[in-house]
């Protein structure tokens, strides 16, 4: 909670996390949506959509980050407000993730808020084969001068 003034806050109790699509697959963009609170900080920071950080990768772990920047005259609602922070993730091959939600406030060191496991599903569209009109057409052709040499060859 942040108090008027001198802000003081406590931790956020309930993040919500939103992954769109809701059951992505390796071919899909995939974002996340956090649900976090707007006031954070002893000094009543609130969410800065111009600090943007790169979406880190390592040993299937995703690191999202959202930047905080405390303004020059701070001040806080005892219940704060709600934002919503859209992050891009990108295409993920298919496998578990654990995506980390980081905070950072006025660039000091980031700290993390939550995490959730992502599941990425093979796309099952991937694994049927198919041939374009101009493939099919170029099969035909193929094919039936194959057939009508066969059919030369045995009428000799």
């Amino acid at each position: 909670m942040c108090l008027l003034g001198f802000g003081v806050s406590t931790p956020v109790s309930a993040l919500q996390f939103f992954v769109e699509p809701p059951n992505p697959t390796e071919n899909d963009t995939i974002s996340v949506t956090i649900g976090d609170s707007q006031c954070k900080g002893g000094g009543g920071a609130y969410y800065d959509p111009g600090l943007v950080f790169p979406v880190e990768f390592a040993a299937g772990v995703v690191e999202i980050t959202a930047g905080f920047t405390t303004p020059p005259d701070p001040w806080c609602f005892a219940v704060p407000p709600a934002v919503e922070i859209t992050i891009e993730i990108g295409r993920l091959p298919a496998g578990t993730y654990r995506v980390d939600y980081y905070n950072i406030i006025d660039g000091a060191e980031p700290f993390m808020l939550g995490s959730f496991d992502l599941v990425v599903r093979p796309d099952a569209r991937a694994s049927i084969p198919s041939l374009t009109v101009y493939g099919l057409f170029i099969l035909v052709v193929l094919l039936g001068m194959l057939g009508a040499r066969k059919l030369l060859r045995d009428a000799r």
